[in-house]
């Protein structure tokens, strides 16, 4: 019994990371997309600084804010 929920939950989890992944974009959710790739190339920048730190904060509060607006509108 356990290990059938376990063994569902982790198809389930496998499930939603190729959908996470997946490149298939709505239109409406171009600019959460846009925000994402933007925190991505920050965080990947080397070397972190305050002002970098300060930067990626700041669009992950507009990407909070832009997934509110865009998924409140539907």
């Amino acid at each position: 019994m356990i290990d059938d929920l376990t063994s569902s939950i982790i198809n389930l989890q496998s499930s939603f990371q190729i959908m996470a992944s997946s490149t298939y974009r709505l239109a409406f959710e171009q600019p959460i997309h846009a925000l994402e790739e933007r925190i991505a190339r920050l965080d990947a920048t080397e070397p972190k600084t305050p002002e970098l730190h300060d930067q990626v904060r700041a669009l992950r509060r507009e990407l909070a804010d832009t997934i509110r607006r865009v998924y409140s509108n539907l």
